[in-house]
């Protein structure tokens, strides 16, 4: 399964960047197009790895097995996290052949690769943490899939530009301004100019850790053998007003 995600991330992001962008026709020097592509094949892929991480069905008990292990459930949720944040940071290095490219074909600033790849990984992580929450949701694989996509999508569309262009003189600009604030792409676009600054830094990590403070709520009562929340829907858009009243 991981080198199965490993070759399509890094096939993917590697059709956009050559062959949907055409990076060798830019004349530039610089890792942006991969900082621009990244953000949505791992919003495709990411989920894809996670979908079944809290799924219990028949011939697969290991959650059932973990589950009755005297482990706090908070290390278990953070055990995955970690894991699946280790397999991303070694998918993340395999791209580093395209940084020799960039090096052997102009004179990149180095300051700003760096500060590229370190919003590159924390995104990643976000994006890891938003999908286990979206698989504690679900009951099946393929709908932990698509509650992730959404999730990541909707977090995704706050951020692009097209989107702020049709909003704008539709709703008050200082509205759009935060709604802005609350997308990946929008802190990644500034880290990935060399600018690392704490606002970013600190969007990244809440919201990676709201979202795995989520799943853990929504694993406490299948640990305690009561299934499913009930009313999933309602305690969702509790998440959901929490993080947007963190960031007001």
């Amino acid at each position: 399964m991981i080198y199965i995600f490993q070759t399509a991330f890094l096939s993917g992001l590697s059709v956009c960047v050559f062959l949907i962008a055409d990076f060798y026709s830019t004349d530039e020097a610089s890792i942006r197009l991969m900082l621009v592509f990244l953000p949505w094949v791992a919003m495709i892929l990411v989920p894809a790895l996670s979908m079944s991480s809290w799924v219990e069905g028949q011939g697969n008990r290991g959650l059932e097995l973990i589950f009755t292990m005297p482990i706090s459930l908070p290390a278990i949720v953070l055990g995955k996290y970690i894991s699946g944040y280790l397999v991303l940071l070694l998918t993340l290095i395999f791209t580093l052949p395209f940084v020799a490219t960039v090096c052997y074909l102009g004179n990149p600033d180095f300051g700003v690769l760096i500060s590229g790849y370190f919003g590159s990984f924390l995104i990643l992580g976000l994006f890891l943490a938003v999908s286990l929450f979206g698989a504690s949701i679900a009951r099946e694989p393929v709908g932990a899939f698509v509650v992730s996509i959404i999730l990541l999508f909707s977090f995704m569309l706050l951020g692009w530009d097209i989107i702020g262009r049709m909003l704008k003189g539709i709703i008050p600009e200082w509205v759009l301004t935060i709604l802005v604030s609350f997308s990946p792409l929008t802190w990644l676009t500034y880290i990935g100019q060399g600018t690392i600054n704490f606002q970013g830094v600190f969007y990244f990590i809440s919201i990676s850790s709201f979202c795995l403070a989520g799943t853990i709520w929504f694993l406490n009562p299948r640990r305690k053998g009561y299934g499913y929340p009930k009313k999933t829907s309602k305690e969702i858009f509790k998440w959901v007003v929490g993080i947007i009243l963190m960031f007001l």
